[in-house]
């Protein structure tokens, strides 16, 4: 658990260690938690004092605890927050607005979006730069899941 930087805004308890470029570094503190289920460790993670919370990992992930059910633990430790939840089926969404999410990704519809483009190098005949694209964007990740 390293912040990185001093006066972090935004805090992801499951937050990947390879964070989106596109993301402001500079107020994202990195949180990894392991015992996701206890309450004590979400304090602990600093989540009452966060302004963002993102829960970037799919329920099929998760061991103990599911996506609504951290909605409700966040919303109940820090009502201010902004939470950004990620559901694996469609039929999840409704449950997380309830739970008090403010945002809900359902990683299916954007994973089929972004089929997009290697169908496209594909049809182009550039399929194998698009992965070697990949390739080296992958190589520089450091994963926190099994």
């Amino acid at each position: 658990m390293r912040p990185v930087c001093p006066g972090a805004r935004a805090i992801g308890p499951f937050f990947p260690a390879a964070i989106d470029p596109r993301l402001p570094y500079r107020r994202v503190l990195h949180r990894s938690i392991r015992d996701t289920s206890s309450v004590d460790t979400l304090v602990h993670a600093g989540v009452g004092k966060a302004e963002i919370i993102v829960l970037s990992v799919p329920d099929s992930l998760l061991k103990g605890v599911n996506n609504e059910r951290l909605v409700r633990h966040v919303r109940t430790l820090n009502p201010a927050a902004k939470v950004v939840a990620t559901a694996d089926l469609l039929s999840d969404v409704g449950d997380l607005y309830a739970a008090g999410a403010d945002y809900v990704k359902v990683t299916r519809l954007s994973d089929a979006n972004e089929l997009f483009a290697p169908i496209e190098a594909a049809e182009a005949g550039l399929l194998e730069n698009k992965r070697a694209e990949v390739d080296a964007r992958l190589s520089e990740r450091r994963e926190v899941l099994p």
